[in-house]
């Protein structure tokens, strides 16, 4: 019996979406936001981007760019360099505002290039670490971007069978080239002309073929081809070690295993999904204010924070969050970008550019800094009673798990009176702590 074509495709598109529903969905958190660069420029605000030397084009020189890669590469750092928004996923969550890409002057390179024939620099065909200086000099640049670049090919070629139920073998020869490229950049600072910044980038282009029946190397796209197609991945690069740029990034939203909250936590995941930030924000706030020493919950505020640029919150509560769980790397990543952030917003300002941070709808005052002077007895599985009064008929104001540290506020007969997380006051009793 012949499989009904219709019914296959929509298996096939069920699994498609199947595939993308565990890619995309889940518990994660997606944003637009800055990513900082590897490289700071501190003060430059003038620069110019040379041409590449492509070594493998034998005539090459900078006054001969034809058909050349060096030129190619330059010519879409450049045009990157002038976007306001490179890396912007479009059409996915942004909730920073006040943020560009194009935070230099970059000047066309027909005027350098003029500049250079001008003092007859660059006779030789390449253009030095000193000459790039001097014509720097006259258009009032502050950094000169040059380099290098050379490529290598390697082809193969591979023969793989399959056999129907009859006993049918049917072969299947594939060709492939692979180019790998390799670049070295050069930051060079006009006023003195000292090298900034050395650095290299490797990238790989392939094209592959496959048919019933053998095939020549003939039929794969050059390798200067390929070398062109993979400028494209390396001004990419380039463009994100020198500049900031958009990233599109996927926060985890860690799962709630407390079952008294875990319908909330569902709760504020399905808002995430709609992009109802706001209301997630408020949801995670409130089983944090019940469940203050749950470094998942800390997590996921921090998540919602750094995700909308408010990086001082992020770094606050992914602190809060290391410090409950010291062993969870990831926290320690999230303390990372955070202060990232906070860094690059102060590299921003002095282009003129204010980072403004998502406002969220008030979602409470937040918590303050664990102290470490007592802690409670036990591991993360015990829960002991914090109340309102040193009588333990009186509330409950939170329930904390065992080997936490926290501040002594005062000792009354029997009972500890201490500061938790966000300010609040409790008292817990001596027998449910250590000193």
């Amino acid at each position: 019996m012949k499989p009904n074509s219709s019914l296959l495709l929509l298996f096939l598109l069920s699994i498609c979406t199947i595939a993308q529903a565990q890619l995309f969905g889940g518990n994660d958190f997606f944003a637009n936001t800055p990513r900082p660069p590897e490289l700071y420029l501190e003060g430059v605000k003038k620069i110019a981007i040379l041409n590449f030397l492509d070594e493998n084009n034998k005539q090459a020189s900078y006054w001969n760019p034809v058909k050349d890669n060096g030129a190619k590469l330059a010519d879409l750092l450049t045009a990157n360099l002038l976007k306001s928004d490179f890396g912007l996923t479009a059409g996915k969550g942004l909730y920073v505002d006040g943020f560009r890409t194009n935070i230099f002057t970059v000047v066309e390179r027909s005027q350098l290039d003029n500049v250079l024939r001008e003092q007859k620099l660059g006779a030789s065909g390449a253009i030095g670490d000193s000459e790039a200086s001097q014509a720097g000099k006259l258009l009032g640049l502050d950094v000169i971007v040059s380099g290098g670049l050379s490529y290598r090919s390697e082809d193969s070629k591979s023969v793989s069978s399959t056999k129907d139920d009859k006993g049918v073998v049917t072969y299947y020869y594939t060709v492939k080239r692979e180019v790998v490229i390799d670049v070295r950049v050069k930051f060079i600072k006009v006023e003195s002309g000292q090298v900034l910044s050395l650095k290299s980038f490797t990238k790989l282009s392939t094209d592959t073929k496959t048919s019933n029946s053998p095939l020549s190397y003939d039929v794969l796209l050059a390798p200067e081809s390929l070398a062109n197609q993979a400028c494209d991945l390396v001004s990419n690069d380039i463009m994100a070690y020198m500049c900031p740029t958009y990233q599109f990034q996927q926060l985890d939203i860690w799962r709630i295993k407390n079952k008294e909250f875990k319908e909330k936590s569902k709760e504020a995941v399905d808002f995430l999904k709609d992009r109802k930030i706001d209301r997630a924000l408020l949801i995670f706030i409130s089983i944090y204010e019940q469940d203050s020493y749950n470094p998942a919950i800390a997590n996921n505020v921090a998540v919602l924070y750094e995700g909308t640029g408010n990086y001082e919150k992020a770094l606050e509560y992914y602190k809060i969050a290391f410090e409950l769980d010291p062993s969870e790397k990831d926290l320690k990543k999230g303390i990372q970008r955070a202060e990232a952030g906070l860094v690059l917003v102060k590299y921003l300002a002095g282009y003129g550019i204010e980072l403004k941070p998502y406002s969220f709808a008030d979602a409470g005052s937040g918590s303050s800094a664990l102290a470490d002077r007592i802690s409670t007895r036990g591991n993360s599985k015990d829960r002991y009673e914090v109340r309102e009064s040193t009588d333990v008929t009186s509330a409950v104001v939170a329930k904390i798990p065992g080997g936490i540290s926290f501040e002594i506020v005062e000792k009354v007969s029997g009972w500890y009176k201490i500061k938790l997380i966000g300010g609040k006051m409790g008292y817990i009793e001596t027998k449910n702590v250590k000193e």
